[in-house]
């Protein structure tokens, strides 16, 4: 049992992902005890990446960057656990979708840095370094989140799942800032933006399969269902206009016009409800007057016995002899032709 633990773990240490995380997070760390300005040259320094500077690879290195050994010891369990947790078929997918949301996390957050400085004229949002690994903790986190869905993390805990653990951990990260433990949390920017992007790209880019259209359309799988259900109604109006602001750019696609279908009958020409048809029924069955069988059948058999007789009289009139003239009324009046006519009172029925 222990060995298949050991190789098990071991090949989680060889594969791609895990071994390329540890490889760079252990060098970038062993360069702080090294170069005299580690910090600056590979963390995020919107100043140093194009200004200052052209240290243009820190867009990358900032996302495995680390000063601290209890950072570098809980983000090697923490990779090392997620990739436990996930299943990678394509390769090259998961390595577009990997480079694409730590060059986004990077990018926006020097955007926004810049943005900052022209509107507050602060320069320390140009030479603050902001680095972690925590962004690149939140893209492996959304992708076991879209193939393990609402499954436990942990068993012990049954409410974290894989559906509500990106929430969580953004929580955990505003809990450490309002408590002033800035240090665990310097890449909280990256965090937040991972967040977005991830879901955006494996909703709507991600080629699961070569079979199928990108993404994933799911229900499951919406921004809302991260969060607590009670949560939704106030979440949704605000997540569709942010949808919407990226339909308008074109980088999402344009939410499908949902009908209000009104209850009248000139405008929708709806089947009717299973509640409608049996009221219905039971209105036509009151109308309908009852019939009843064993009065029908006798009647029936009566006009059958009609019929008949009516027939054998018909035949006995084309049996008479053409040369005997017919009675005039004078002689029936008078009795001297009688005729054989059956009772029909006495017809049994």
């Amino acid at each position: 049992m222990m060995t298949t633990n050991f190789d098990h773990l071991k090949q989680l240490l060889l594969s791609p992902l895990v071994s390329f995380c540890l490889t760079l997070l252990i060098i970038l760390y062993a360069l702080n005890f090294i170069l005299v300005d580690c910090t600056n040259i590979f963390a995020l320094v919107t100043a140093n990446t194009l200004i200052t500077n052209t240290y243009v690879w820190n867009l990358l290195s900032s996302c495995f960057y680390e000063t601290s050994i209890f950072k570098i010891v809980s983000d090697i369990v923490s990779i090392v656990f997620l990739a436990n947790s996930i299943q990678i078929k394509s390769n090259e997918q998961f390595f577009l979708y990997f480079l694409f949301s730590l060059l986004a996390s990077t990018i926006v957050t020097s955007t926004y840095c810049f943005v900052r400085f022209f509107s507050t004229g602060q320069e320390e949002n140009l030479i603050s370094p902001i680095y972690g690994f925590n962004g690149v903790i939140m893209c492996v986190l959304m992708f076991a989140r879209q193939q393990r869905r609402s499954e436990q993390v942990y068993s012990s805990v049954p409410g974290l799942t894989y559906h509500n653990s990106p929430t969580l951990f953004i929580l955990f990260q505003v809990v450490c800032l309002l408590l002033g433990f800035r240090s665990l949390v310097m890449d909280f920017h990256f965090t937040l933006i991972s967040l977005f992007f991830c879901w955006s790209y494996l909703r709507f880019y991600y080629r699961y399969n070569e079979f199928e259209p990108a993404g994933d359309k799911s229900e499951d799988f919406s921004f809302v269902a991260m969060f607590p259900e009670p949560l939704h109604i106030v979440l949704i109006p605000f997540t569709t206009a942010f949808y919407n602001l990226f339909a308008i750019v074109g980088l999402f696609p344009a939410l499908e016009p949902v009908e209000k279908k009104l209850p009248h009958h000139l405008r929708y020409n709806e089947p009717p409800s299973i509640a409608q048809q049996s009221s219905s029924g039971e209105r036509l069955a009151e109308l309908v007057p009852k019939v009843d069988l064993v009065a029908e059948r006798r009647r029936l058999k009566a006009m059958k016995l009609v019929e008949s007789k009516i027939a054998e009289l018909s035949q006995e009139s084309e049996g008479w002899d053409d040369n005997i003239t017919p009675p005039s009324m004078m002689d029936i009046e008078g009795g001297a032709v009688s005729m054989k006519i059956p009772e029909l009172s006495k017809i049994k029925v």
